[in-house]
Protein backbone atom coordinates (compact mmCIF):
# COMPACT_ATOMS: atom_id res chain seq x y z
CA UNK A 1 0.00 0.00 0.00
CA UNK A 2 2.91 2.33 0.99
CA UNK A 3 3.99 1.76 -2.92
CA UNK A 4 0.13 2.87 -4.29
CA UNK A 5 0.15 5.78 -2.07
CA UNK A 6 3.40 7.30 -3.48
CA UNK A 7 2.56 6.19 -7.28
CA UNK A 8 -0.79 8.08 -6.48
CA UNK A 9 0.95 11.31 -4.73
CA UNK A 10 3.26 11.38 -7.92
CA UNK A 11 0.49 11.40 -10.06
CA UNK A 12 -1.09 14.31 -8.02
CA UNK A 13 2.44 16.09 -8.84
CA UNK A 14 2.12 16.03 -12.48
CA UNK A 15 -1.46 16.00 -12.95
CA UNK A 16 -2.40 18.79 -15.48
CA UNK A 17 -5.96 21.26 -14.11
CA UNK A 18 -7.64 18.94 -16.08
CA UNK A 19 -6.81 15.61 -14.12
CA UNK A 20 -7.33 17.41 -11.13
CA UNK A 21 -10.78 18.09 -12.45
CA UNK A 22 -10.62 14.50 -13.11
CA UNK A 23 -9.55 13.20 -9.90
CA UNK A 24 -12.31 15.11 -7.81
CA UNK A 25 -14.97 13.77 -10.03
CA UNK A 26 -13.38 10.18 -9.76
CA UNK A 27 -13.69 10.66 -5.94
CA UNK A 28 -17.69 11.92 -6.40
CA UNK A 29 -18.10 8.95 -7.90
CA UNK A 30 -16.67 6.36 -5.76
CA UNK A 31 -18.95 7.76 -2.60
CA UNK A 32 -21.91 7.60 -5.04
CA UNK A 33 -21.02 3.86 -5.41
CA UNK A 34 -21.74 3.15 -1.34
CA UNK A 35 -18.32 1.65 -0.82
CA UNK A 36 -17.02 1.36 2.32
CA UNK A 37 -14.81 4.17 2.91
CA UNK A 38 -11.29 2.30 3.00
CA UNK A 39 -12.90 0.12 -0.19
CA UNK A 40 -13.10 3.18 -2.48
CA UNK A 41 -9.93 4.71 -1.31
CA UNK A 42 -8.29 1.91 -2.70
CA UNK A 43 -9.95 1.60 -5.35
CA UNK A 44 -9.19 5.19 -5.96
CA UNK A 45 -5.44 4.38 -5.95
CA UNK A 46 -5.08 1.46 -7.76
CA UNK A 47 -6.80 3.07 -10.75
CA UNK A 48 -4.18 5.96 -10.23
CA UNK A 49 -1.37 3.69 -9.80
CA UNK A 50 -2.58 2.02 -13.51
CA UNK A 51 -2.94 4.88 -14.98
CA UNK A 52 0.34 6.46 -14.23
CA UNK A 53 2.69 3.05 -13.83
CA UNK A 54 6.20 3.67 -15.70
CA UNK A 55 5.60 7.34 -15.37
CA UNK A 56 5.17 8.31 -11.57
CA UNK A 57 7.72 6.13 -10.23
CA UNK A 58 9.62 7.28 -7.03
CA UNK A 59 13.16 5.85 -5.75
CA UNK A 60 13.52 4.80 -2.60
CA UNK A 61 15.81 7.57 -2.42
CA UNK A 62 13.45 10.47 -2.73
CA UNK A 63 12.61 12.28 0.07
CA UNK A 64 9.27 12.19 1.44
CA UNK A 65 9.75 16.20 2.35
CA UNK A 66 9.97 17.33 -1.71
CA UNK A 67 6.96 14.89 -2.80
CA UNK A 68 5.06 16.76 -0.19
CA UNK A 69 6.10 20.20 -1.43
CA UNK A 70 5.22 19.50 -4.84
CA UNK A 71 2.11 17.75 -3.88
CA UNK A 72 1.04 21.23 -2.47
CA UNK A 73 2.70 23.46 -5.36
CA UNK A 74 -0.56 23.32 -7.60
CA UNK A 75 -3.25 24.43 -4.65
CA UNK A 76 -1.11 27.13 -3.25
CA UNK A 77 -0.20 28.75 -7.27
CA UNK A 78 -4.05 28.31 -7.82
CA UNK A 79 -4.68 30.29 -4.48
CA UNK A 80 -2.11 32.55 -5.57
CA UNK A 81 -3.55 33.91 -8.58
CA UNK A 82 -6.20 34.04 -6.90
CA UNK A 83 -4.95 36.91 -4.77
CA UNK A 84 -3.50 38.40 -8.35
CA UNK A 85 -6.69 38.33 -9.42
CA UNK A 86 -8.35 40.24 -6.96
CA UNK A 87 -5.53 43.20 -6.75
CA UNK A 88 -6.45 43.07 -10.74
CA UNK A 89 -10.06 43.73 -10.01
CA UNK A 90 -9.49 46.75 -7.48
CA UNK A 91 -7.66 50.16 -7.74
CA UNK A 92 -5.23 51.49 -9.59
CA UNK A 93 -5.57 48.33 -12.30
CA UNK A 94 -9.47 48.55 -11.71
CA UNK A 95 -10.48 45.38 -14.10
CA UNK A 96 -13.52 44.80 -11.98
CA UNK A 97 -15.09 42.48 -14.04
CA UNK A 98 -12.73 40.00 -12.90
CA UNK A 99 -14.12 40.24 -9.46
CA UNK A 100 -16.76 38.06 -10.24
CA UNK A 101 -14.33 34.82 -11.03
CA UNK A 102 -11.33 36.31 -9.24
CA UNK A 103 -12.13 33.43 -6.35
CA UNK A 104 -12.79 30.54 -8.42
CA UNK A 105 -9.11 29.10 -8.63
CA UNK A 106 -8.72 29.67 -4.79
CA UNK A 107 -12.13 28.04 -4.51
CA UNK A 108 -11.13 24.89 -7.07
CA UNK A 109 -7.63 24.73 -4.75
CA UNK A 110 -9.31 23.82 -1.58
CA UNK A 111 -11.51 20.75 -3.29
CA UNK A 112 -8.29 19.31 -4.22
CA UNK A 113 -6.95 19.91 -0.69
CA UNK A 114 -9.81 18.56 0.50
CA UNK A 115 -9.22 14.99 -1.52
CA UNK A 116 -6.50 14.43 0.71
CA UNK A 117 -6.16 10.92 3.11
CA UNK A 118 -6.12 12.24 6.42
CA UNK A 119 -8.84 14.85 8.03
CA UNK A 120 -6.51 16.92 9.91
CA UNK A 121 -3.78 17.12 6.98
CA UNK A 122 -6.62 18.24 4.57
CA UNK A 123 -7.95 21.04 6.86
CA UNK A 124 -4.22 21.84 7.52
CA UNK A 125 -3.68 22.30 4.26
CA UNK A 126 -7.06 24.33 3.47
CA UNK A 127 -5.53 26.67 6.19
CA UNK A 128 -1.60 27.67 4.57
CA UNK A 129 -2.92 27.66 1.07
CA UNK A 130 -5.45 29.83 2.49
CA UNK A 131 -3.30 31.99 4.11
CA UNK A 132 -0.88 32.29 1.24
CA UNK A 133 -3.74 33.65 -0.26
CA UNK A 134 -4.84 36.45 2.02
CA UNK A 135 -1.38 37.54 2.73
CA UNK A 136 -0.58 37.92 -1.28
CA UNK A 137 -4.21 39.72 -1.56
CA UNK A 138 -3.43 42.05 1.52
CA UNK A 139 0.53 42.67 0.22
CA UNK A 140 -0.52 42.95 -2.75
CA UNK A 141 -3.49 45.19 -2.54
CA UNK A 142 -2.33 47.41 0.24
CA UNK A 143 0.98 48.35 -1.51
CA UNK A 144 0.49 52.18 -0.36
CA UNK A 145 1.42 51.47 2.93
CA UNK A 146 4.89 50.40 1.87
CA UNK A 147 5.93 53.98 0.74
CA UNK A 148 4.55 54.54 5.11
CA UNK A 149 5.90 51.80 6.25
CA UNK A 150 7.25 48.20 5.14
CA UNK A 151 6.77 47.15 8.85
CA UNK A 152 3.04 47.81 8.84
CA UNK A 153 2.60 46.24 5.10
CA UNK A 154 3.70 43.20 6.77
CA UNK A 155 2.13 43.55 9.37
CA UNK A 156 -0.97 44.26 7.66
CA UNK A 157 -0.61 40.89 5.65
CA UNK A 158 0.39 38.87 8.29
CA UNK A 159 -2.59 39.39 10.50
CA UNK A 160 -4.98 39.73 7.52
CA UNK A 161 -4.12 36.20 6.64
CA UNK A 162 -4.94 34.47 9.43
CA UNK A 163 -8.76 35.06 8.41
CA UNK A 164 -8.24 33.63 5.44
CA UNK A 165 -6.75 30.65 7.21
CA UNK A 166 -9.43 30.09 9.16
CA UNK A 167 -12.07 30.18 6.03
CA UNK A 168 -10.00 27.87 4.57
CA UNK A 169 -9.87 25.39 6.81
CA UNK A 170 -13.74 25.77 7.14
CA UNK A 171 -14.12 25.69 4.25
CA UNK A 172 -12.24 22.69 3.37
CA UNK A 173 -14.28 20.95 6.48
CA UNK A 174 -17.33 22.12 4.79
CA UNK A 175 -16.26 20.17 2.05
CA UNK A 176 -15.57 16.66 3.27
CA UNK A 177 -18.24 16.68 5.71
CA UNK A 178 -21.19 18.99 5.04
CA UNK A 179 -24.14 17.80 2.87
CA UNK A 180 -26.19 20.03 0.57
CA UNK A 181 -24.85 22.84 -2.19
CA UNK A 182 -20.61 23.29 -1.07
CA UNK A 183 -21.17 26.81 -2.88
CA UNK A 184 -23.28 27.86 -0.59
CA UNK A 185 -21.29 27.21 2.65
CA UNK A 186 -18.25 28.35 1.55
CA UNK A 187 -19.76 31.85 -0.09
CA UNK A 188 -21.49 32.23 3.06
CA UNK A 189 -18.12 31.49 5.15
CA UNK A 190 -16.28 34.08 2.51
CA UNK A 191 -19.08 37.08 3.38
CA UNK A 192 -18.47 36.30 7.34
CA UNK A 193 -14.19 36.57 6.95
CA UNK A 194 -14.96 39.75 5.31
CA UNK A 195 -17.43 40.95 7.77
CA UNK A 196 -15.14 39.75 10.71
CA UNK A 197 -11.77 41.26 8.93
CA UNK A 198 -13.81 44.68 9.02
CA UNK A 199 -14.81 44.51 12.49
CA UNK A 200 -12.61 43.00 15.14
CA UNK A 201 -11.36 45.78 17.15
CA UNK A 202 -7.69 47.18 16.55
CA UNK A 203 -7.51 44.19 14.09
CA UNK A 204 -9.95 45.92 12.02
CA UNK A 205 -8.77 46.66 8.41
CA UNK A 206 -11.75 46.81 6.21
CA UNK A 207 -9.27 46.98 2.69
CA UNK A 208 -9.39 45.56 -0.29
CA UNK A 209 -12.56 43.74 -0.07
CA UNK A 210 -13.94 41.90 -2.94
CA UNK A 211 -17.06 44.06 -3.71
CA UNK A 212 -14.70 47.69 -3.57
CA UNK A 213 -14.06 47.01 -7.31
CA UNK A 214 -17.49 47.58 -7.97
CA UNK A 215 -17.18 51.31 -7.22
CA UNK A 216 -17.16 52.98 -10.16
CA UNK A 217 -19.87 51.43 -11.37
CA UNK A 218 -23.21 52.71 -10.03
CA UNK A 219 -25.90 50.73 -11.76
CA UNK A 220 -24.06 47.69 -9.70
CA UNK A 221 -24.23 48.80 -6.28
CA UNK A 222 -27.13 50.35 -6.16
CA UNK A 223 -28.38 47.09 -4.14
CA UNK A 224 -25.95 47.93 -1.12
CA UNK A 225 -29.10 49.86 0.30
CA UNK A 226 -30.47 46.85 0.66
CA UNK A 227 -28.17 44.24 1.57
CA UNK A 228 -24.75 46.89 1.98
CA UNK A 229 -21.30 45.59 0.92
CA UNK A 230 -22.16 42.21 2.88
CA UNK A 231 -24.42 41.21 0.30
CA UNK A 232 -21.71 42.04 -2.35
CA UNK A 233 -18.88 39.98 -0.85
CA UNK A 234 -21.73 36.74 -0.72
CA UNK A 235 -22.69 37.49 -4.22
CA UNK A 236 -19.30 37.88 -5.31
CA UNK A 237 -17.94 35.00 -3.97
CA UNK A 238 -21.21 32.73 -4.35
CA UNK A 239 -21.02 33.18 -8.52
CA UNK A 240 -17.63 31.56 -8.96
CA UNK A 241 -18.22 28.80 -6.05
CA UNK A 242 -21.32 27.84 -7.92
CA UNK A 243 -20.08 27.94 -11.31
CA UNK A 244 -17.11 25.53 -9.97
CA UNK A 245 -19.32 22.98 -8.76
CA UNK A 246 -21.68 22.99 -11.93
CA UNK A 247 -18.69 22.15 -13.96
CA UNK A 248 -18.11 19.10 -11.71
CA UNK A 249 -21.72 18.24 -11.57
CA UNK A 250 -21.76 18.34 -15.56
CA UNK A 251 -18.54 15.82 -15.89
CA UNK A 252 -20.24 13.34 -13.40
CA UNK A 253 -23.50 13.47 -15.89
CA UNK A 254 -25.37 15.68 -13.45
CA UNK A 255 -27.51 18.08 -15.51
CA UNK A 256 -30.06 18.75 -12.70
CA UNK A 257 -27.97 19.86 -9.93
CA UNK A 258 -25.26 21.21 -12.82
CA UNK A 259 -28.15 23.53 -13.71
CA UNK A 260 -29.20 24.40 -10.31
CA UNK A 261 -26.05 24.93 -8.99
CA UNK A 262 -25.91 28.82 -10.41
CA UNK A 263 -29.43 29.29 -10.69
CA UNK A 264 -29.22 31.33 -7.46
CA UNK A 265 -26.61 33.21 -7.80
CA UNK A 266 -27.31 34.14 -11.54
CA UNK A 267 -30.91 34.88 -10.64
CA UNK A 268 -29.30 37.54 -7.93
CA UNK A 269 -27.50 38.66 -10.05
CA UNK A 270 -30.33 39.11 -12.79
CA UNK A 271 -32.21 41.19 -9.50
CA UNK A 272 -28.89 43.37 -8.56
CA UNK A 273 -29.05 43.91 -12.71
CA UNK A 274 -32.52 45.25 -12.86
CA UNK A 275 -32.59 47.19 -9.22
CA UNK A 276 -29.62 49.39 -10.65
CA UNK A 277 -31.64 50.19 -13.47
CA UNK A 278 -34.46 51.28 -11.85
CA UNK A 279 -32.76 53.07 -9.07
CA UNK A 280 -29.57 55.52 -10.95
CA UNK A 281 -32.46 58.60 -10.82
CA UNK A 282 -30.69 60.69 -8.81
CA UNK A 283 -33.47 63.56 -8.64
CA UNK A 284 -32.65 67.12 -9.25
CA UNK A 285 -29.25 68.85 -8.38
CA UNK A 286 -29.05 71.34 -5.20
CA UNK A 287 -26.72 73.87 -5.52
CA UNK A 288 -23.62 74.06 -6.72
CA UNK A 289 -20.57 74.01 -5.10
CA UNK A 290 -16.86 74.77 -6.08
CA UNK A 291 -14.05 72.85 -4.06
CA UNK A 292 -10.15 73.90 -4.89
CA UNK A 293 -8.17 70.49 -4.68
CA UNK A 294 -4.29 71.64 -3.68
CA UNK A 295 -2.20 68.20 -3.69
CA UNK A 296 1.84 69.04 -3.51
CA UNK A 297 3.18 65.55 -4.61
CA UNK A 298 5.12 65.75 -1.31
CA UNK A 299 7.63 62.96 -0.48
CA UNK A 300 6.67 60.92 2.47
CA UNK A 301 10.42 61.06 3.48
CA UNK A 302 10.17 65.03 3.32
CA UNK A 303 6.55 65.28 5.33
CA UNK A 304 8.01 63.48 8.06
CA UNK A 305 11.16 65.02 8.74
CA UNK A 306 8.96 68.40 8.70
CA UNK A 307 6.82 67.11 11.11
CA UNK A 308 9.59 65.58 13.50
CA UNK A 309 11.10 68.93 13.19
CA UNK A 310 8.06 70.78 14.38
CA UNK A 311 7.46 68.26 17.14
CA UNK A 312 11.47 69.25 18.10
CA UNK A 313 11.01 72.85 17.76
CA UNK A 314 14.16 72.51 16.18
CA UNK A 315 15.32 73.40 12.66
CA UNK A 316 18.53 73.32 10.72
CA UNK A 317 18.98 76.42 7.95
CA UNK A 318 15.25 76.83 5.86
CA UNK A 319 12.71 75.04 8.41
CA UNK A 320 11.14 71.95 6.04
CA UNK A 321 7.89 73.25 7.64
CA UNK A 322 8.24 76.36 5.71
CA UNK A 323 9.12 74.62 2.39
CA UNK A 324 5.78 72.12 2.48
CA UNK A 325 3.60 75.64 3.86
CA UNK A 326 5.52 77.36 1.08
CA UNK A 327 4.25 74.95 -1.90
CA UNK A 328 0.73 74.50 -1.03
CA UNK A 329 0.79 78.00 -0.22
CA UNK A 330 1.60 78.90 -3.84
CA UNK A 331 0.02 76.28 -5.32
CA UNK A 332 -3.31 77.57 -3.98
CA UNK A 333 -2.93 81.46 -5.37
CA UNK A 334 -2.53 79.71 -8.67
CA UNK A 335 -5.39 77.70 -8.11
CA UNK A 336 -7.73 81.08 -6.63
CA UNK A 337 -5.61 83.39 -9.96
CA UNK A 338 -8.50 81.33 -11.96
CA UNK A 339 -11.65 82.25 -10.46
CA UNK A 340 -12.99 81.93 -6.62
CA UNK A 341 -13.70 78.47 -4.80
CA UNK A 342 -16.22 77.82 -1.86
CA UNK A 343 -13.86 75.82 -0.05
CA UNK A 344 -10.29 75.22 -0.47
CA UNK A 345 -8.92 71.76 0.71
CA UNK A 346 -5.46 70.79 1.78
CA UNK A 347 -4.40 67.50 2.47
CA UNK A 348 -4.04 65.22 5.91
CA UNK A 349 -1.15 67.12 7.79
CA UNK A 350 0.25 69.35 5.33
CA UNK A 351 0.79 71.87 8.37
CA UNK A 352 3.00 69.43 9.85
CA UNK A 353 3.41 69.41 13.33
CA UNK A 354 0.42 71.24 15.54
CA UNK A 355 -0.10 74.39 13.87
CA UNK A 356 -1.82 76.25 17.36
CA UNK A 357 1.35 75.98 18.61
CA UNK A 358 3.18 77.31 15.97
CA UNK A 359 1.84 81.19 16.14
CA UNK A 360 4.22 82.32 13.13
CA UNK A 361 2.85 79.56 10.83
CA UNK A 362 -0.82 80.06 11.76
CA UNK A 363 0.05 83.87 11.88
CA UNK A 364 0.57 83.07 8.02
CA UNK A 365 -2.19 80.47 6.92
CA UNK A 366 -5.04 83.40 8.87
CA UNK A 367 -3.35 86.02 6.72
CA UNK A 368 -3.77 84.16 3.55
CA UNK A 369 -7.23 83.37 4.43
CA UNK A 370 -8.45 86.82 5.32
CA UNK A 371 -7.15 88.24 1.76
CA UNK A 372 -8.47 85.82 -0.33
CA UNK A 373 -11.63 85.48 1.64
CA UNK A 374 -11.94 81.67 1.41
CA UNK A 375 -12.43 79.11 4.08
CA UNK A 376 -9.68 76.71 4.48
CA UNK A 377 -10.42 72.84 5.25
CA UNK A 378 -6.34 71.20 6.53
CA UNK A 379 -4.55 68.80 8.25
CA UNK A 380 -2.72 69.63 11.14
CA UNK A 381 -1.92 68.02 14.55
CA UNK A 382 -3.72 69.03 18.02
CA UNK A 383 -2.00 68.82 20.99
CA UNK A 384 -4.18 68.98 24.10
CA UNK A 385 -3.91 67.98 28.07
CA UNK A 386 -1.04 65.85 26.88
CA UNK A 387 -2.71 63.82 23.82
CA UNK A 388 -1.73 64.28 20.66
CA UNK A 389 -4.49 64.04 17.37
CA UNK A 390 -4.12 63.70 13.87
CA UNK A 391 -6.47 66.74 13.20
CA UNK A 392 -8.84 68.09 10.25
CA UNK A 393 -9.18 71.87 10.99
CA UNK A 394 -11.87 74.73 9.22
CA UNK A 395 -10.68 77.97 8.82
CA UNK A 396 -13.46 80.68 7.41
CA UNK A 397 -12.90 83.40 5.29
CA UNK A 398 -12.81 85.31 8.71
CA UNK A 399 -9.49 83.86 9.98
CA UNK A 400 -11.11 82.15 12.47
CA UNK A 401 -11.10 78.72 13.66
CA UNK A 402 -14.71 77.24 13.39
CA UNK A 403 -14.56 73.51 13.71
CA UNK A 404 -11.63 71.05 14.61
CA UNK A 405 -12.16 66.71 13.68
CA UNK A 406 -9.90 64.65 14.93
CA UNK A 407 -9.52 61.77 13.28
CA UNK A 408 -11.16 58.82 15.51
CA UNK A 409 -10.03 55.28 13.54
CA UNK A 410 -6.05 55.29 13.87
CA UNK A 411 -3.43 53.26 11.48
CA UNK A 412 -2.47 50.63 13.27
CA UNK A 413 1.52 50.81 13.48
CA UNK A 414 1.53 54.07 11.21
CA UNK A 415 0.07 56.03 14.08
CA UNK A 416 0.08 54.01 17.24
CA UNK A 417 1.35 50.85 17.81
CA UNK A 418 -1.37 48.52 18.69
CA UNK A 419 -1.97 46.25 22.22
CA UNK A 420 1.72 47.30 23.28
CA UNK A 421 0.65 45.53 26.89
CA UNK A 422 -0.06 42.40 25.88
CA UNK A 423 2.00 41.71 22.58
CA UNK A 424 5.27 44.01 24.62
CA UNK A 425 8.03 41.98 22.64
CA UNK A 426 6.06 42.19 18.98
CA UNK A 427 5.29 46.45 19.91
CA UNK A 428 9.02 46.50 20.45
CA UNK A 429 9.98 45.13 17.45
CA UNK A 430 7.69 47.21 14.84
CA UNK A 431 8.40 50.15 16.47
CA UNK A 432 12.14 49.71 15.91
CA UNK A 433 11.50 48.93 12.29
CA UNK A 434 9.66 52.22 11.22
CA UNK A 435 11.45 54.38 9.15
CA UNK A 436 10.22 57.15 11.42
CA UNK A 437 9.75 57.90 14.92
CA UNK A 438 6.59 56.85 16.01
CA UNK A 439 4.14 58.73 18.06
CA UNK A 440 1.08 57.73 19.55
CA UNK A 441 -1.84 59.36 18.29
CA UNK A 442 -4.95 59.46 20.05
CA UNK A 443 -8.20 58.48 18.43
CA UNK A 444 -10.72 61.51 18.28
CA UNK A 445 -14.30 61.19 20.25
CA UNK A 446 -16.68 63.35 18.36
CA UNK A 447 -17.54 63.04 15.05
CA UNK A 448 -18.05 66.34 13.08
CA UNK A 449 -19.83 67.55 10.50
CA UNK A 450 -18.66 71.14 9.36
CA UNK A 451 -20.37 73.65 7.56
CA UNK A 452 -19.77 76.25 5.00
CA UNK A 453 -22.27 78.44 3.53
CA UNK A 454 -24.59 76.03 4.12
CA UNK A 455 -23.03 73.16 2.76
CA UNK A 456 -22.47 70.65 5.45
CA UNK A 457 -19.82 67.93 5.01
CA UNK A 458 -17.78 65.28 7.34
CA UNK A 459 -14.03 65.09 6.31
CA UNK A 460 -12.82 61.16 7.31
CA UNK A 461 -9.34 61.11 7.48
CA UNK A 462 -7.50 58.96 5.00
CA UNK A 463 -7.22 55.12 6.42
CA UNK A 464 -11.07 56.00 7.61
CA UNK A 465 -13.29 56.27 5.15
CA UNK A 466 -13.12 52.45 4.43
CA UNK A 467 -14.85 52.39 7.33
CA UNK A 468 -18.35 52.24 6.14
CA UNK A 469 -20.55 52.35 9.64
CA UNK A 470 -18.65 55.29 10.14
CA UNK A 471 -19.22 57.37 7.33
CA UNK A 472 -22.78 56.05 7.36
CA UNK A 473 -23.11 57.63 10.56
CA UNK A 474 -22.00 61.08 9.01
CA UNK A 475 -24.65 60.55 6.52
CA UNK A 476 -27.31 60.61 9.18
CA UNK A 477 -25.75 63.19 10.81
CA UNK A 478 -26.82 65.10 8.22
CA UNK A 479 -23.37 65.88 5.81
CA UNK A 480 -23.90 65.78 2.18
CA UNK A 481 -21.18 65.39 1.33
CA UNK A 482 -17.66 63.01 2.60
CA UNK A 483 -14.72 65.06 1.89
CA UNK A 484 -11.84 62.75 2.66
CA UNK A 485 -7.95 64.22 3.19
CA UNK A 486 -5.72 61.83 2.47
CA UNK A 487 -1.54 61.55 3.07
CA UNK A 488 -1.18 59.78 0.10
CA UNK A 489 0.19 63.79 -1.44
Amino acid sequence: MASRSSAFRASAIRSSPRRTFRQIIRVARLRRQQKPRGAARATLYKSCCKRTAGAAKLSAADPSTEVEMKEWARPSAMAAASAVLIFLSLPPAGLWWLAPLALAPWYLALRRVALRRGAGAAVLGGALVSYLGGFLTLALSCYWLGMVSVAGLLMAAFIGGLYYAAWGAATVSLLRWARGPAWLGAASLWCLTEYLRSRLGWLAFPWALLPHALYERPALVQAASLWGVWGYSWLLSAVPFALVDAALHLRLRRRLRAALAPAAPIAAVAFVLVFGALSTDVGDAGPIVTLGLVQGNVPQEAKEEAIAEARSYTTHGRSKVERVMDEHLALSERLLAGGPVDLLIWPETMVPGSMMQQPERFRRMVEFVERRRTPVLLGSERHCDGRFYNSAYLIGADGRVLETYDKMTLVPVGEYIPAQRVLALLALITSKLMPYETLDLSPGSRLTIFEVSGFRFYAPICFELSFDDQVREAARAGAQVIVNISNDA
